[in-house]
């Protein structure tokens, strides 16, 4: 039976677990995401932030937990119920590293998404692609491959790959973290135009930082994840001044996360 909070939820993830070895890296992790809401995951190196992306997008599997999308569970007791291509056209990752193809021009990159997955002809694949490039002013780059391109230019692309599959959740690992400082407002920008643009403004957002200030600026609100488990969950604009936990504090207090 599915609760009324549940179906309520556009992602309800509950009691994840998720052990690597004899090393518990999630520990009983469970989030609610509102539809069109941004949470922000923070917490030091290692304390199993990636981790918990990759298992909400079925990409690794937990050994115990429920998660739900929509109110239509996907995951019962650790077990997956749908296929994982399935689960991955709704929920859509992007990582640090971009993961673009190399022999792949910007417009192939971004157009193979939607031929592969989601089976659209060729015509329409580019027309969609070139779209989406636009809202993420990459229209000038359609014909340039990845290594023709600076750093926050690419972390477009792999968001344009993403966002063309117009997912419900849109997972993003520090998405910030591996481009120069200078283009880090870029890559903001660009989510923040497409979470104003019509086809992908009921996407919500579970995005990995180590940068406080962009967590509470951008999202609506914030967990705090310690060795594996939740230490805190508050509202952004509460997280900096209310969190209660000695650890939270602590991480709040190292202003090298604030960087």
């Amino acid at each position: 039976m599915v609760t009324e909070t549940e179906l309520n939820s556009q992602l309800h993830i509950e009691n994840f677990e998720f052990s690597y070895k004899d090393i518990k890296v999630l520990d009983k992790i469970s989030l609610r995401l509102q539809k069109g809401e941004v949470m922000a995951v923070i917490g030091k190196s290692g304390s199993g932030k990636s981790t918990l992306l990759k298992c909400i997008s079925t990409l690794l599997k937990v050994s115990n937990g429920n998660a739900f999308l929509n109110g239509q569970k996907f995951i019962e007791n650790g077990e997956n119920i749908f296929e994982p291509w399935e689960i991955r056209q709704r929920i859509v990752i992007v990582f640090q590293e971009y993961n673009l193809f190399p022999n792949f021009t910007v417009l192939e990159n971004v157009k193979i998404a939607l031929e592969k997955v989601k089976g659209i002809e060729k015509n329409s694949a580019i027309h969609l692609a070139t779209s989406i490039c636009e809202k993420l002013n990459l229209s000038d780059l359609l014909k340039k491959y990845p290594n023709e391109i600076s750093g926050g230019q690419a972390q477009r692309v792999a968001l344009a790959r993403a966002l063309v599959l117009k997912p419900q959740i849109l997972l993003l690992d520090e998405v910030t973290s591996a481009i120069d400082p200078s283009t880090i407002l870029n890559v903001i920008s660009a989510i923040n135009e497409l979470k104003n643009a019509e086809e992908t403004k009921y996407t919500s957002i579970i995005l990995v930082t180590h940068n406080i200030r962009f967590a509470v600026d951008y999202s609506d609100q914030i967990a705090f994840l310690h060795e594996g488990a939740i230490h805190e969950q508050l509202n952004a604009k509460e997280f900096l001044n209310n969190a209660k936990s000695p650890i939270t504090q602590e991480y709040i207090r190292d202003s090298k996360y604030f960087i």
